[in-house]
């Protein structure tokens, strides 16, 4: 797989100082952003006004979509062919967010989340990702669609084990890689939702809210998980994108129906941050090393 600079940047080293306090960076950012995380509500003070928010103006549309044939779907390992554009982007949000949520299940039962006053910089990033599954689930109920989030393809599950269980030293490039593919996914999502709901205002308003949210998440994700690394992690982590790209194709076959392998393939080389966060209304956590003199 081929990408272009700003891609491959991602897997080049950043300059010793830059690492050495890139967590501090971070954990500033998400502090002054998000509050106080309380592991036992799963809550982080500075974002629960935003879903109080959407709880007192929901969004309930019940738009003609095949809903029968989207829980059937739903329920199945493979799609069936002929399914609509809006069922696959529907599917897509909603089997994606099974990964999400298996991830963060297991990292907690596993590893747990330093809470309140202990919390760093990774208990925030892992509280992040419990809002994702959170947020996807109301992507879903602006359709007026209720489900219960099953569990991820097996490929799925043994990537998210390994990135749980082994020394962190070697998950790293694997964490590394699942990011970088997931924020080209939300982007793609983003993209493709607008095409197919743009044309419905007040739909469209909130699923690019929702969305929003996650892409500016990821994004830090992919900024701090980089930082992280050094230059043989970070040549593990390149060696290993075509896999993981491939994995979420293969465990995610509404989503790679929706998009296509060749667009797929074209945004991951071609990722670039200011492209990935164009339209969104908060800044993301970005580090850019200096150009060479």
């Amino acid at each position: 797989m081929r990408l272009n600079p700003s891609a491959q940047s991602i897997f080049t080293p950043l300059p010793t100082e830059m690492r050495a306090t890139a967590a501090a960076q971070y954990f500033q950012y998400l502090k002054a952003k998000e509050g106080h995380l309380n592991l036992a509500t799963r809550t982080l003070s500075g974002r629960e006004p935003f879903f109080v928010r959407l709880a007192e103006d929901p969004v309930r549309l019940t738009l003609p979509i095949d809903r029968e044939a989207f829980h059937r779907a739903h329920a199945q390992a493979r799609p069936d062919p002929g399914l609509s554009r809006e069922l696959l982007w529907l599917l897509a949000i909603a089997k994606g967010n099974r990964t999400e949520y298996y991830g963060m299940e297991a990292h907690i039962l596993v590893n747990g989340i330093l809470d309140g006053d202990k919390a760093d910089t990774q208990a925030y990033v892992d509280m992040q990702e419990v809002y994702h599954t959170r947020i996807l689930l109301d992507v879903l109920r602006c359709f007026d669609l209720e489900i219960e989030v099953g569990q991820p393809a097996f490929a799925s599950r043994v990537a998210v084990q390994a990135m749980v269980r082994l020394p962190q030293r070697l998950a790293l490039p694997l964490i590394l890689c699942a990011e970088f593919v997931a924020t080209v996914v939300f982007r793609l999502l983003l993209d493709t939702g607008r095409e197919l709901f743009g044309h419905i205002p007040e739909l469209w308003e909130r699923l690019d809210t929702l969305l929003q949210q996650i892409m500016i998440d990821e994004v830090g994700h992919v900024a701090y998980c980089r930082a992280r690394l050094g230059a043989t992690g970070l040549a593990a982590a390149r060696a290993l994108l075509p896999m993981v790209g491939a994995s979420l194709l293969s465990d995610q076959q509404e989503f790679a129906l929706l998009v296509g392998k060749e667009r797929f393939a074209e945004a991951m080389a071609n990722f670039h941050v200011d492209g990935i966060t164009q339209g969104c209304t908060d800044p993301a956590f970005w580090l850019e090393a200096p150009a060479a003199a």
